[in-house]
């Protein structure tokens, strides 16, 4: 049996999957802690448990990286997920929004999206009795980003949104509990900012609820213009969704007294909408369970099975024990069904074997007579081992009329030369003997280009340093050295070069190479 554990800064509410039904078990108080370990004594050891926060401390920011290359960016993702957790923060997600802005210096930058939190002390402990107890804890999730995937796969075709809408800005306003709701903004299809709120009104009053509602809500709307997260021109548009459909009663009425919206932006293509957690019992009376978002999005993961969000050594370790359990039955089908097919095809190959044991029986003997025919015909009087000196003899002959133009085999080096090309392109190629005329050892001078050139001089210096290192591996190679670079490595010439706006941009550079080689020639 599958369970869900969705943790808010008041409590801990338990769900479980049965018969394909989510239902609500227990919701603990976190200063019931007697109680809650009692439960987790009890928890069956593998039953797989899953973790949904919904947690004021969740911070949500766009933040924004010079553009870069497809492979450099989890390079990037990782230093910075990496730099926030030596900042403190103890569960970081990172994913890059796709959308790209340009800076005021006119740079083109991507903004990457980032989910944190510093866990406040009730989850800390918690997670280390999960781990004590080896509870099969296989994902940790964010509740905002939960309700951003519910809405996509599910909830934006029964509001009957199209594509260009949901690309549109807009607000979800979700009940979390009596008085508490999430506010989460969405633009350009992805999640931007959520928080918290609290209503400080009775849970009875439900005029005073829905003003309050709309009070903050609009306070939310007056934010993102403010800090530019969404532009003046654009309108907002807002989604309600409540357990109890009596609070969404006249809440459009009220949102255009109040002047949160208005018949222009209605008619400019928002929307405002409303329903219960459950698509299905959008009209419907619901029982005290499904007032709030915590069953629906419990209900999501037991039915979609998301990817995990939130990483731990503890949840990475699980998954790991589960996708080898997962090969390892898949290994043992495999061999099962191999098994199976070798068996099957051994007994046709006996049976078909069996039958053409007759006609090679009475083909032995004519083959016999064909044998000792040809053995007569043929003159077999070639030793093997003359065969064998005959050809070292003509490879010999061979070989030295490849190496004995330039003194030296020169088929590695072009190998060398070819295997690089991709960056590499040589110009002018030198050789010369050392020394005597009977030397064996020859100077080699490459003088070649290195490209692409795009504003960073690491890529052309570790293209010629792979060309040396290649070089280098060859036989009878003595020496390989740099001689001219594409850079100089003074660092702080280097970064002279990068920020000088009168530095000319060049699509290659230039680079040298010498090598010597000792080669005694063929004999």
């Amino acid at each position: 049996m599958k369970y869900v554990f969705y943790i808010s800064n008041q409590s801990l509410t338990v769900y479980q999957d049965r018969n394909q039904l989510t239902e609500w078990v227990k919701t603990f108080l976190w200063s019931q802690q007697n109680e809650i370990d009692t439960f987790l004594t009890e928890l069956p050891s593998k039953s797989p448990v899953s973790i949904v926060l919904d947690l004021a401390e969740e911070d949500i920011a766009l933040e924004p990286f010079p553009k870069l290359y497809l492979w450099e960016k989890n390079s990037v993702r990782d230093q910075h997920i990496n730099d926030r957790k030596e900042d403190g923060v103890d569960l970081v997600n990172t994913q890059w929004s796709g959308q790209i802005i340009t800076s005021n210096e006119g740079r083109a930058e991507e903004l990457l999206l980032t989910s944190s939190i510093t866990s406040p002390p009730q989850l800390v402990n918690f997670l280390s009795i999960l781990e004590d107890a080896q509870i099969m804890l296989t994902g940790i999730y964010s509740a905002p980003f939960l309700l951003s995937s519910y809405f996509n796969t599910e909830l934006s075709e029964v509001f009957g949104l199209s594509k260009e809408q949901i690309r549109q800005p807009f607000f979800i306003i979700s009940r979390q509990s009596d008085i508490s709701y999430r506010q989460t903004f969405f633009n350009q299809s992805g999640i931007r900012i959520s928080r918290l709120i609290e209503l400080d009104k009775d849970a009875s009053d439900y005029d005073g609820l829905k003003t309050a509602l709309i009070h903050e809500t609009k306070l939310a709307k007056n934010y993102v213009y403010n800090q530019t997260i969404v532009s003046a021109e654009e309108e907002v548009s807002y989604i309600f969704m409540d357990g109890d459909h009596k609070r969404l009663e006249g809440l459009e009425k009220l949102a255009k007294t109040s002047g949160l919206i208005n018949d222009v932006s209605i008619d400019s293509g928002a929307f405002f909408k409303s329903a219960t957690f459950s698509p299905d019992t959008a009209v419907l009376e619901t029982s005290a369970t499904d007032l709030y978002a915590s069953k629906s999005l419990a209900d999501f993961v037991f039915r979609q099975n998301p990817p995990n969000f939130y990483s731990t050594a503890y949840v990475t370790k699980i998954t790991n024990l589960i996708l080898g359990s997962r090969s390892l039955i898949a290994v043992n089908t495999l061999v099962l069904l191999a098994l199976l097919i070798y068996i099957t095809v051994s007994a046709v190959d006996w049976y078909m074997g069996q039958q053409r044991l007759d006609r090679l029986d009475t083909s032995i003997a004519n083959h016999q007579v064909e044998k000792e025919r040809l053995q007569k015909v043929v003159n077999l009087q070639i030793d093997a081992e003359e065969i064998k000196a005959s050809v070292e003899f003509s490879e010999a002959i061979l070989k030295l009329k490849n190496e004995g133009t330039l003194g030296f085999d020169v088929k590695p080096i072009t190998d060398v030369v070819a295997s690089q090309s991709e960056h590499i392109q040589i110009m002018k190629l030198d050789w010369k003997k050392q020394g005597k005329f009977d030397s064996t050892i020859y100077d080699i001078d490459f003088q070649g280009l290195v490209y692409p050139f795009i504003d960073y001089y690491r890529d052309p210096v570790m293209w010629v340093d792979t060309f040396r290192d290649e070089l280098a591996k060859l036989e009878n190679v003595k020496n390989v050295r740099i001689v001219k670079e594409p850079l100089n490595r003074d660092l702080k010439q280097a970064l002279t070069i990068v920020v000088n706006n009168n530095s000319k941009v060049v699509d290659a550079l230039p680079f040298q190479i010498k090598m010597e080689v000792q080669y005694e020639p063929s004999k």
